[in-house]
């Protein structure tokens, strides 16, 4: 009963930046790619929630990011300007994941609707599996033109 309970509550928590947190620190992922792109998603799910603790959390010590705008993002710069982030829905889709051992590539479609209208990128992400967890370690968005 209590497995049943906390596996119905992940399953519904998992679209929160607060679902991300406890998965972060509480449940240690396997090496699969299910569990990659689980990591992936609350990724995106922190962000489009706009959660800092959530950020700090989920993302490598060492994280940085190419956006499609060329510009450069450390993990600091990402957790103290997600609060700064316009109101957006976040879509992930045409997921792949490649597992090479303690290291994972994550290529995908990431869509971002807000109300001034949606910027869609293509990416490819690098996660490491640190201390039972799967953790972003670089990103790079190429632009995909409407």
């Amino acid at each position: 009963m209590k497995l049943t309970l906390l596996a119905a509550t992940l399953t519904v928590a998992t679209t929160s930046a607060h679902a991300a947190v406890v998965m972060c620190t509480m449940i240690a992922y396997p090496k699969t790619q299910d569990a990659v792109l689980q990591a992936e998603q609350n990724w995106a799910s922190a962000l489009e929630d706009r959660s800092a603790s959530a950020l700090e959390c989920l993302l490598a010590p060492n994280f940085k990011e190419t956006t499609w705008k060329g510009t450069t993002v450390t993990r600091a710069d990402m957790i103290t300007g997600v609060a700064e982030r316009a109101d957006s829905k976040i879509a992930l889709s045409d997921l792949s994941a490649e597992l090479y051992g303690d290291t994972a590539i994550v290529r995908g479609i990431n869509t971002v609707k807000t109300a001034k209208g949606d910027v869609r990128v293509r990416f490819t992400d690098v996660f490491v599996y640190l201390s039972g967890k799967w953790k972003p370690v670089s990103a790079q968005e190429t632009l995909i033109r409407p």
